[in-house]
């Protein structure tokens, strides 16, 4: 998740949640976090893998089945920006971060 470490998460989650229909179900900015409840899938917590744990084998992980390695429940995942889930977001280049995000002058003084 690039976001993170580019330090504009705060901003993508605020830029979410501002959307007309995240303000219709009165969505917060944490619900587009994996951190926190609400928001992300419960199964997995948003990480992607669901631990198996074997008795006579080694602990493996497998892609949640819950959420089929999109991090978030169906509600979130609904909320569009600019034709983006906030999992299309997570999962993008530095690149296409740039031309989703290109009018966020935020955003974008922070990238470059």
């Amino acid at each position: 998740m690039i976001v993170s470490y580019l330090g504009i998460y705060d901003r993508i989650r605020e830029l979410f949640a501002n959307c007309e229909q995240a303000k219709n179900l009165k969505l917060k900015s944490s619900y587009f976090s994996i951190n926190v409840k609400g928001g992300r899938c419960e199964e997995c917590e948003g990480t992607v893998k669901v631990k198996v744990v074997s008795q006579y084998f080694a602990d493996t992980y497998i892609l949640c089945e819950k959420c089929n390695g999109e991090r978030f429940n169906e509600n979130i995942l609904k909320i569009k920006y600019k034709g983006f889930n906030i999992n299309d977001i997570l999962d993008n280049s530095i690149n296409n971060i740039l031309e989703i995000f290109k009018d966020d002058i935020y955003i974008i003084s922070l990238i470059l």
